[in-house]
């Protein structure tokens, strides 16, 4: 999950979908509202875009480290941020604003699952992937307690997938390593891969995602921690 871009909590305005007089026939984000009018970056990642817009207002584009776009539109001014440039979730983005095709100010957010924006493409819902309480999280890359190397013991099922993240699929139990296999909640070959708890893992390699923790074994990917909760000890 990514954090709130908002340093106090928000109240939503427009809904994701909502059927109107948009260009695309419907809202293509969701509007957002907050008497603390700073705005900071959701998640990790890279600046891809900082412009003016005729309708978007000022608005910044961040490509986050999972590999998904987040618009932020009609702030105040346009952000001090150059493109190509790396931010940290809690980084300072701008000020919520009423620029471009605009009716009172608020914060137009979208999220789209490609690593670069295009209008009206590839729309995820904003509120799945958001946690709109979370108001104080911070880059998460300093908060990794684990290395490569690393044995760790699994305290719950965990599912194993071909790559780091929820949007890469679940392994089969016939693609894990017969160690794997061995430890998987199901024996039968087609059934989604799942580790039980108790097991132990190797890490090989590890990637941050937004907030959360994933790690390389010797069967797939699987995550450590996830929103704030640990999944090994």
């Amino acid at each position: 999950m990514y954090r709130s871009p908002f340093k106090a909590s928000s109240t939503q305005t427009t809904a994701f979908k909502k059927k109107g007089s948009w260009a695309a026939g419907y809202h293509t984000g969701v509007d957002r509202v907050s008497s603390n009018t700073a705005l900071v970056s959701p998640a990790d990642g890279t600046v891809q875009r900082n412009e003016y817009n005729a309708s978007y207002g000022n608005m910044m584009i961040i490509t986050t480290t999972d590999g998904k776009s987040i618009l932020m539109a009609h702030m105040k001014e346009k952000s001090k941020l150059k493109v190509g440039s790396a931010v940290k979730m809690g980084d300072a983005i701008g000020i919520m604003g009423n620029t471009g095709n605009s009716f009172g100010a608020h914060l137009h957010i979208e999220v789209q699952n490609s690593k670069t924006w295009a209008y009206n493409k590839n729309l995820l819902a904003p509120n799945s992937y958001i946690d709109w309480k979370d108001t104080t999280s911070k880059g998460s890359a300093s908060k990794n307690p684990f290395k490569i190397g690393d044995v760790v013991t699994l305290t719950t099922n965990v599912n194993v997938r071909t790559g780091a993240g929820t949007s890469y699929v679940q392994k089969k139990v016939s693609q894990l390593t017969k160690d794997g296999q061995k430890n998987a909640t199901s024996k039968l070959p087609f059934a989604k891969a799942t580790l039980k708890t108790g097991t132990k893992v190797t890490i090989q390699s590890i990637k941050t995602v937004s907030s959360d923790i994933w790690a390389q074994i010797p069967s797939g990917w699987i995550c450590l921690r996830y929103n704030g909760k640990s999944y090994v000890k």
